[in-house]
């Protein structure tokens, strides 16, 4: 995993895979901005020592090395509900979906019209502008990521009880999005 990291270049960001680590930031299971390769191996040792330290039979199935990346947070997710069928999630990311539970909900499909009105209901939706000197978000982008989400959703969910992509990261205006975790929750 360091030869990966120094390939991929620095900084990058450590994650540990293990079943039982599915809210990796609880566990202290990630790790931002390692600049060399020994502190890629010495976050790993951390982060598999915590992980036992909470649950001695834990797994450890490996580690994921990503590319550092910076932005906005949000969150895109999609779920099957039981009585009303397929609907979207977008709000703020990261876990500030479980502090500030600033969310819009449609049902599927989401289009372009759909995806826009989505975000500008959020209460925090002045931190995709320009704001505090940070440039605005790439808000097309985004809305391509909720529509694409949407459609994904729409064709496999016969396989797909829940998919969530958390954080989502938004960069600047012309830089596009970036999934950074990826959860997927198959029927």
């Amino acid at each position: 995993m360091a030869k990966t990291a120094a390939e991929m270049g620095f900084p990058v960001v450590l994650k540990i895979v293990s079943p039982q680590a599915s809210h990796k930031t609880e566990v202290g299971g990630v790790a931002l901005n390692l600049g060399d390769e020994a502190s890629v191996v010495a976050a790993a040792e951390e982060m598999a020592a915590r992980l036992k330290a909470v649950d001695p039979v834990a797994e450890v199935e490996g580690f994921l090395v990503q590319e550092m990346v910076s932005g906005t947070e949000v969150i895109i997710g999609v779920r099957e509900d039981p009585q009303f069928g397929p609907f979207m999630v977008v709000g703020l990311g990261g876990i500030l979906v479980e502090a500030m539970r600033d969310v819009s909900f449609r049902m599927l499909p989401v289009s372009d019209v759909d995806a826009r009105e989505m975000l500008n209901e959020l209460r925090g939706k002045a931190i995709l502008g320009a704001f505090r000197g940070s440039a605005p978000r790439d808000i097309d982008a985004l809305v391509k990521a909720i529509c694409g989400l949407s459609e994904i959703f729409a064709r496999h969910r016969n396989h797909l009880a829940d998919l969530e992509v958390n954080p989502l990261i938004v960069g600047a205006e012309g830089e596009g999005v970036r999934a950074v975790d990826v959860r997927p929750v198959w029927r």
